[in-house]
Parts: C-alpha cells; sequence; structure tokens
C-alpha cells in the first residue's frame, strides 16, 4: 500500500513538473521572449532570515538557485506585490546590478527588456513570480514588453497559483486561450502590413523636404 502510494505521488509530481514546464515553454514563445522563469516561494526560510525564491523551472536558460526577497527586480515583485516592466534594465535605478544583468546568473546572456508578475495566492499572498527577458520582434531585434503583455502574463500567474496551491485550475484551456489570441494578433499585424503601400512623394516635394522621417510610436508594432 505504502509502495503505491509512493508512485501515485510521484506520478503527480511527475504531471505537476511536466505541466509547469509546458506553460514556462509557452509563456516563452507567447512573450517572444528569450527566456522565462518561473520562482516559488520557499516557505522554509528561517524567521531570522528573508524569505527566498526558489527556482520552478526555467525555459531557455538553465539555472537553479535561490533569490531573497530583498535583492533584485524578483525579489522586488516579491516584495510588493507589483509587477516591474522596463524598456532596459540598465535604467532601472537601483535595482539594475552590471554583475547580474550584464551576464545574467552566470548565463552569459545580457538583460534588457524584463518584466516580472507576482503570482498570488487566495488569500492574496505573493507565493512565486513570473519573469520574462529579452523580448524580440518579429526579425528578431530587441522588443519591448507591453501592458497586453503584462495583462496576460498576469492571467497566466492567476492560474499558475491555483494549481501551485493544490485547487487545479484549467491553465491548459488558458494557454489555449492565449495561444489564439496571440496568433490572432499576429495575423492582423500581418494583415496591416500587407495592405500598407510605399508613399509617393510628389519629386518637388520630396526635394524641399530631404529629411522626412515616419516615426512609429512604441505600442503600435
Amino acid at each position: 500500500m505504502l509502495v503505491k502510494s509512493s508512485r501515485v505521488l510521484l506520478s503527480q509530481q511527475q504531471r505537476e513538473e511536466r505541466l509547469f514546464a509546458d506553460v514556462m515553454q509557452e509563456v516563452k514563445r507567447i512573450m517572444k521572449a528569450e527566456a522565462a522563469m518561473l520562482m516559488l516561494m520557499d516557505d522554509s526560510s528561517s524567521p531570522d532570515e528573508p524569505p527566498v525564491l526558489y527556482t520552478k523551472y526555467c525555459e531557455g536558460i538553465d539555472i537553479s538557485e535561490t533569490t531573497p526577497i530583498d535583492t533584485g527586480i524578483m525579489g522586488y515583485v516579491a516584495r510588493t506585490g507589483k509587477p516591474f516592466i522596463a524598456d532596459d534594465v540598465r535604467e532601472a535605478g537601483d535595482l539594475y546590478d552590471p554583475q547580474r544583468h550584464e551576464n545574467y546568473r552566470g548565463t552569459g546572456k545580457p538583460v534588457r527588456s524584463v518584466m516580472c508578475i507576482p503570482i498570488f495566492d487566495t488569500r492574496r499572498r505573493v507565493i512565486g513570480v513570473i519573469e520574462v527577458i529579452n523580448k524580440k520582434s518579429q526579425r528578431g531585434d530587441l522588443d519591448f514588453f507591453t501592458e497586453r503583455d503584462k495583462d496576460i502574463l498576469g492571467n497566466i500567474a492567476n492560474h499558475v497559483a491555483l494549481n501551485v496551491e493544490g485547487t487545479g485550475s484549467s491553465l491548459r484551456k488558458v494557454l489555449r486561450m492565449v495561444r489564439e489570441q496571440s496568433n490572432t494578433t499576429a495575423q492582423i499585424v500581418r494583415s496591416a502590413s500587407s495592405s500598407l503601400r510605399p508613399i509617393q512623394l510628389d519629386p518637388d516635394q520630396s526635394r524641399s523636404q530631404p529629411n522626412l522621417v515616419v516615426k512609429v510610436a512604441r505600442g503600435t508594432q
């Protein structure tokens, strides 16, 4: 009986690990990020020490470590419960750490754009964070995380919380919905791009405006 119970528990743990792996793979793809990390709060910390986050799963980089909640961007988000978005982490003030962000956790990857979202349990306590770094455009250039990205990742974080608490959720269903939304947005962008035509300037006008530049506002791409 004990052996059977152990096998059932192991099977549940394996399914959970596989689920979180699938989730983070999809988060990385949907967010167009170079890497995505799920960090959970370690409840076994000593009362005399600050709580720490531990690596649950990473996609895009191979790290396994703990982070005190009084350290770095993840720690800030876990401590305050506030989402964090930076177009360039080098402009993040005291949260920018050259040793950490120019060689991200020893992986050799420099961090530029970053977004970190808190994970709350049903009592509104922070139980972890999800962080994504270095968003890329369709052409592979560095891009910026948007408010829409924050809303999507926040929705995923809510369902991750239910799974962490063991109450269960339709996390796979949510991921399918988000994937469909992402694909729909991509189709709209492609359709809009294909409908654009080069602006033909009158020869006299082009000579009178040799330095004409079209600027695209952030968030419209």
